[in-house]
C-alpha cells in the first residue's frame, strides 16, 4: 500500500521529472487520480514552475489572427526541453472588462509591463517556445495564486 508521504514524493519526483500537472496524469504511476493530496501538492510544492512573462503571438479564440501579446508561463521547464512547448497563459490590460479569476499584475517594472495589467488565468494556451522574447517576471508568491487557480480546472 502507498502511504500519504509516499506519494507526496512521488508526485514531486514526477512533476520534477516530467512537469505533470493533472492528477489524471499521474494514474499511470501507480497515484489514483482522485488522491486528495495531489493537486494541494502541486500546488504547495512548486509543481508548475515558471513566471516568467514574454512576449508572443498569441492566439485568439474568436478569430483566426495573431498579435503579439504578453503571456505568463506556467509549464514546467521540461515541457520546453523535450517537446519546445509551453503553456501561457494570457496577460492583458487592467482597462479590459474583468473576468472571474482575473489576478492584477503586482510589480509592472518587475514583469516588464508598460501599463497596468492581468493576467487572465482562464486564457490558457500552448505555443511553440521558439516564438517568445522574456520580459520580465512575477513574484514566486503571485506564481503560487496563479496556479492555485489554475489546477482545480485541470480536474
Amino acid at each position: 500500500m502507498i502511504t500519504q508521504t509516499t506519494q507526496t514524493q512521488r508526485v514531486l519526483e514526477l512533476v520534477e521529472e516530467m512537469g505533470v500537472l493533472r492528477p489524471r496524469d499521474l494514474v499511470p504511476y501507480g497515484i489514483p487520480e482522485h488522491t486528495s493530496a495531489v493537486s494541494v501538492q502541486l500546488v504547495n510544492c512548486g509543481g508548475l514552475p515558471g513566471g516568467d512573462v514574454i512576449k508572443l503571438p498569441f492566439p485568439y479564440t474568436d478569430r483566426p489572427t495573431r498579435k503579439s501579446r504578453p503571456a505568463l508561463i506556467v509549464s514546467s521547464g521540461k515541457l520546453e526541453e523535450l517537446h519546445g512547448l509551453l503553456w501561457v497563459v494570457m496577460i492583458t490590460s487592467a482597462q479590459n472588462r474583468a473576468w472571474p479569476k482575473d489576478i492584477t499584475v503586482s510589480n509592472l517594472k518587475q514583469a516588464g509591463l508598460p501599463s497596468p495589467s492581468v493576467i487572465r488565468t482562464v486564457k490558457i494556451a500552448t505555443i511553440e517556445a521558439v516564438d517568445t522574447s522574456k520580459i520580465g517576471s512575477i513574484s514566486p508568491s503571485q506564481l503560487k495564486a496563479v496556479k492555485q487557480l489554475i489546477i482545480p480546472e485541470l480536474n
